[in-house]
């Protein structure tokens, strides 16, 4: 699937705790993400129909007066249902996309239905902003979702709370959808790759590249063009960024990449 087609459902919960098994969710958001935009939201307060701790009420300001006679998750099922069904194989997304999805799926589960998510041959289709920050932000120390939106210039004057947060990770999806296509990457699956890259620390550098990454760390932090040339100086690629500097680095920070031209290049 080619990633201007694709739709994605960015995905943030609050919940009572951290275990998908014993704890439940207050408040769930969904936001939906197509062909560059914003086009669909979605959020609700949950009665979890037991207590909420005092150190998530702190962290959150969700408080058990809030959800008290908020609908269930099974009563709220079908309008959550609905959203996620609006196109067929949405890619579930989110910020550290594991939990917020282990515990929409487990309140499935316990609904007695089943969270269906699109598949690719390779794998299904859940993205983690998190994790593509890892490989497309190889210079900013910290991937949490506040230092990437401050990364961007995105505010969110609701942090931690689903609606504030779903939008904010919709957001930094699109930058890192456009750093993706800057990359020359094309499609959903090579995206869905590029989350599991890891940095080359373990590899021996030649002494060429070795230069070759001097040569990068002198390259501005602004706009511009860059061209790769071959052996004989025939020009394999010319690429565009809006940070050269970035660009350019990722080219040596990343190599579970295989099968895009990235990897060719």
């Amino acid at each position: 699937m080619l990633l201007r087609d694709a739709s994605f459902v960015v995905v943030d919960v609050e919940t009572t705790g951290l275990s998908a098994e014993r704890d439940r969710i207050t408040e769930l958001a969904m936001v939906r993400f197509e062909a560059g935009k914003i086009t669909d939201r979605f959020s609700t307060l949950l009665n979890p129909e037991r207590f909420i701790p005092s150190e998530i009420t702190r962290m959150t300001g969700i408080t058990n007066a809030m959800v008290y006679g908020k609908p269930r998750f099974e009563d709220a099922l079908p309008e959550i249902k609905q959203f996620f069904s609006q196109r067929e194989a949405p890619i579930f997304t989110g910020h550290n996309v594991k939990f917020d999805y282990g515990f929409v799926s487990e309140s499935f589960h316990r609904a007695g239905d089943r969270l269906v998510i699109g598949a690719t041959a390779e794998t299904e289709q859940i993205l983690c902003t998190c994790r593509l920050g890892r490989g497309l932000l190889p210079k900013l120390k910290s991937k949490s979702l506040s230092n990437v939106q401050a990364y961007f210039g995105i505010k969110n004057t609701r942090q931690h709370r689903a609606a504030g947060d779903a939008e904010a990770t919709a957001k930094v999806l699109a930058h890192f959808l456009a750093m993706a296509e800057e990359m020359e990457i094309e499609t959903l699956e090579d995206l869905i790759r590029l989350q599991f890259a890891r940095p080359n620390y373990g590899r021996r550098k030649t002494k060429r590249e070795l230069s070759l990454r001097e040569k990068v760390r002198a390259f501005p932090e602004r706009p511009g063009v860059y061209v790769m040339t071959g052996s004989a100086g025939e020009v394999l690629y010319v690429g565009k960024a809006k940070n050269l500097h970035d660009r350019v680095t990722n080219y040596f920070a990343t190599s579970n990449t295989q099968g895009t031209k990235l990897t060719q290049l």
